[in-house]
């Protein structure tokens, strides 16, 4: 008796070993994950740069009330030259305070006004019109 329970035993573990294995035993691939959407994606405001903002505008001479190429111009560190139609600009700049003022050359005449500050807000555009009085001789 003990014999056939021991072939009875082998039988079954032959059995089981080459009986063709269950579909849902076997592990399924990974399933890709959905992609992102605005709600799930962590905020970046933190991360972001401000936008940027322009301080423009004119330089005029006063004596001919032309507007004037050339003049050079101030914005916070950086001088720049006025352009053929006398206007100037720098771009580009953070938000906060700059000072603004003409940068005239010795004997090309004399500022209107004194150097004065804009606060430039983010994205913010500010014009401000500049005007000397040349010292162009008179005929």
């Amino acid at each position: 008796m003990h014999r056939w329970i021991a072939f009875s035993l082998i039988l079954a573990g032959l059995a089981l070993a080459c009986w063709p294995r269950s579909v849902a035993a076997q592990e399924l691939p990974p399933r890709p994950e959905p992609p992102a959407t605005q709600e799930d994606s962590p905020r970046r405001e933190r991360d972001a740069s401000p936008a940027t903002g322009l301080i423009t505008g004119t330089v005029i001479d006063l004596t001919s009330g032309a507007p004037v190429p050339g003049i050079p111009v101030t914005v916070g560190d950086v001088t720049v030259l006025s352009d053929e139609n006398g206007n100037y600009g720098r771009d580009g700049l953070a938000p906060g305070s700059y000072a603004v003022a003409l940068a005239l050359r010795e004997g090309s005449g004399v500022a209107e006004q004194e150097t004065f500050t804009v606060e430039l807000a983010a994205g913010a555009t500010v014009v401000h019109r500049l005007a000397f009085r040349s010292t162009a001789a008179e005929t």
